[in-house]
């Protein structure tokens, strides 16, 4: 697939991203923490976008919010297993970066686990950096992992 759609996810998404993250994630999250991103009073200071297949099918995630005012948060990102390494979680997480910084964003933060090197070798590429571990902070099916706390400083527009 060359061709994918970035658009604002929504409800009508909702199935097939909790299928991916079930079907790409080491600690993946429920559907009701999907849903709960999408109330309408996260709708200011959040952002979600899928990406999505000519056919439709949604192989891309991304859920990012502001915490507080300039300060947001990467809460969730995924890519279909078989478009990773062509450069769109790249280009949606820039993309994502970007449109924080233009809400008035001036860092980005996020959790990810330690033993996930491709999504740190991605942060890492987008401007990331280590700023703290907290430990045994995933637990899914009998496993306990430390997540890396990473934080970037959002690109300025002029």
């Amino acid at each position: 697939m060359t061709h994918l759609t970035c658009m604002p996810c929504t409800s009508a998404h909702l199935p097939a991203i909790v299928a991916l993250e079930q079907r790409i994630a080491s600690y993946p999250w429920q559907d009701s923490l999907f849903q709960d991103e999408l109330r309408p009073q996260w709708q200011q200071q959040s952002l979600h976008y899928v990406w999505l297949a000519p056919d439709g099918c949604v192989v891309g995630f991304i859920f990012c919010r502001a915490l507080i005012a300039d300060e947001w948060w990467l809460l969730n990102i995924g890519m279909d297993p078989r478009l990773r390494q062509q450069g769109w979680g790249e280009r949606l997480l820039r993309q994502v970066m970007q449109q924080s910084a233009q809400r008035g964003g001036e860092s980005m933060l996020l959790e990810v686990a330690a033993s996930n090197r491709p999504a740190q070798r991605l942060y890492e590429k987008c401007g990331f950096v280590v700023i703290g571990i907290r430990k045994n902070y995933y637990h899914h099916t009998g496993r306990q992992d430390d997540a890396l706390v990473m934080q970037c400083t959002l690109p300025q527009t002029l």
